[in-house]
Parts: structure tokens; sequence; C-alpha cells
């Protein structure tokens, strides 16, 4: 089980192998204070990553890694040209 959580000043991660245990909390690279966010855990070619998108303001960003690996950004979400 995963869920992300705002914190003053940033974000972290929790997660648990199964209900009932300890909690893992990971600090995400997040430095600012969030106004909301959302976990999005998935697969790309049967490879599981983890994206966490993020509102500062009325900014998105995002920042994800694979599972287990090293986390990416942030970056500015963008739509569009």
């Amino acid at each position: 089980m995963l869920m992300a959580v705002p914190v003053p000043g940033g974000a972290e991660l929790m997660s648990t192998a199964e209900p009932g245990t300890t909690w893992h909390v990971e600090q995400l690279p997040i430095h600012r204070q969030v106004d909301a966010l959302t976990l999005l855990p998935d697969s790309v070619n049967g490879r599981a990553n983890i994206d966490v998108i993020y509102r500062q303001g009325n900014h998105l960003f995002s920042t994800w890694r694979w599972a287990n690996g090293p986390w990416r950004g942030p970056s500015s979400v963008r739509w569009g040209k």
C-alpha cells in the first residue's frame, strides 16, 4: 500500500507491505508547502513506476521514479503546445 501525504514544507511517501504492519516513510523531493497532491502508481512496458502530481498555488508539478529507483524531477506539468 502506498500513500502520499503533505507535511509542513513538502510531502512524504508512506508505504507498507500489508495492513497492520509498520509504515516506511520517505521524504519526497518536494521542498515547499503542497496545496494538493495525488499518487499514481502504474507500469510502463511491465516496469513499475510511481508518479506524484502536486499543486503549489496555481502551478502543477510532478516527480516520479521507477520502483526502487531514484526520484526524477520535480518538473512543471504542461498541456498542449
